[in-house]
């Protein structure tokens, strides 16, 4: 037994009752076609419980004349024979993954045809309403997410040009790092030669710049391909060059040996930074902070 909590819209056709004394309106005997099921809703106290109503039925019911919105407040107690199946057909399918799994160590056979039959009710599982409902509502959920990723790309270009021609305009600023911190790593990548490393030579001695243009390259470069280690190696080179602008700024020596290690150990099997990358890091540093 399920509980569907619904709106149902209905379609009014209304018969006016008079009173024969002075004409007046007494009542509305309507009757309301079923237009679509939506949510709950309680609408003024007026809360009616009719079980089995589907889409297209036509009841009649004696309302107030006050009641002039054409929709009215439902509980709905139904079987709903598909969710059943739906829920049957994915048990069947958990159950039978399962089962093959076991037989893997005792019958191959059977653990073969076990799991081409968990396939066919996968399959059957796919086709119902509720499977293609959900696919339905991720599909969306999908293009939505793209939709705003789009228009927050969008929108930090143009605040990324105000701050290039402005570098104090904090509010340009604080939406920028706000974007990049929730960009995933695949729309990071095609920013970081135009707007990720310019940022930190705008604002080098920004410590929340610095922190967001680190994690960014962290986010968007992991040690799976070469390109990759001259990608890093952009990014340290990136740190030694404010350094050498601003070489008695400690803060800056710090950020440099901190992303140094980092460029380093991607290019290690281990991830772990040797020790002539510590002294290499460390010639860097001595030469460019002079």
């Amino acid at each position: 037994m399920f509980l569907r909590e619904a709106l149902l819209t209905y379609q009014p056709m209304q018969e006016i009752v008079l009173n024969p004394l002075d004409q007046s309106v007494l009542t509305l005997h309507c009757r309301y076609r079923v237009v679509s099921i939506r949510w709950i809703e309680n609408y003024s106290g007026f809360h009616l419980s009719r079980p089995q109503t589907p889409v297209g039925a036509v009841r009649e019911l004696p309302l107030p004349v006050w009641l002039t919105r054409p929709t009215i407040a439902v509980v709905l107690n139904e079987t709903d024979a598909g969710s059943t199946m739906a829920n049957l057909l994915l048990l069947a399918w958990i159950f039978l993954i399962f089962w093959s799994i076991t037989l893997v160590f005792s019958n191959g056979l059977w653990a073969f045809l076990t799991f081409i039959l968990s396939c066919i009710v996968l399959a059957a599982w796919s086709n119902t309403p509720e499977a293609k409902a959900i696919r339905g509502k991720q599909e969306t959920e999908a293009k939505r997410a793209e939709l705003a990723a789009t228009k927050a790309t969008q929108g930090l270009e143009k605040n990324f040009q105000q701050l290039s021609k402005d570098p104090t305009n904090t509010e340009a600023l604080d939406y920028v790092l706000d974007v990049l911190e929730g960009l995933s790593k695949e729309k990071l990548k095609p920013l970081i030669s135009n707007i990720v490393l310019p940022l930190l030579e705008i604002k080098p001695l920004d410590e929340r710049v610095r922190a967001t243009v680190f994690s960014c390259a962290q986010r968007a470069i992991s040690r799976s391909a070469l390109s990759t280690q001259v990608s890093s190696k952009a990014f340290y080179d990136a740190a030694l060059d404010i350094l050498q602008q601003h070489p008695d700024q400690t803060s800056l020596k710090k950020y440099a040996l901190e992303v140094g290690r980092w460029h380093y150990s991607i290019s290690r099997p281990d991830g772990k930074v040797t020790i002539y990358d510590e002294q290499s890091i460390q010639n860097d540093l001595l030469v460019r902070s002079r």
